[in-house]
């Protein structure tokens, strides 16, 4: 059964192609239980948060999906040579083995001016496991 996000009131819904595009590139990386999470993604939907950034909550059918041996975060921040003005990071959230969620962070704009949408993965520094978590 599908855990719930209880801080979010939108319904949930198929991942958009542009969300798998970005799921794909941040478990790009290559470390333990990786790959567990990348089959998560086809058993996710997305639960778009209430602010109206592009940031979602994913829900995994923990009934067929399997956990992975990873729990934490990994990301990614938008190169500086793209635009040293609008720095945006993407990250996804693993608890307790599952894909949480993906979440687009602005800190040079007010929140949502630059993040309604997910932009390409190809404007993004190379995804990374951030260790302090």
């Amino acid at each position: 059964m599908a855990s719930w996000p209880k801080h979010v009131s939108n319904p949930a819904r198929p991942l958009t192609a542009r969300e798998r595009e970005i799921l794909a590139f941040l478990l790009s990386v290559d470390t333990a239980g990786i790959e567990e999470l990348r089959q998560q993604v086809d058993r996710a939907l997305a639960v778009p948060w209430d602010c109206g950034c592009a940031s979602i909550d994913l829900v995994v059918d923990r009934d067929t999906a399997q956990p992975s041996a990873f729990n934490g975060v990994i990301e990614s921040h938008t190169t500086q040579k793209h635009d040293p003005k609008r720095r945006l990071d993407l990250i996804v959230w693993v608890y307790d083995g599952f894909l949480s969620g993906v979440e687009i962070a602005d800190h040079v704009e007010p929140h949502g001016k630059f993040s309604k949408v997910f932009p390409p993965a190809s404007g993004f520094d190379p995804p990374h496991v951030r260790d302090d978590v």
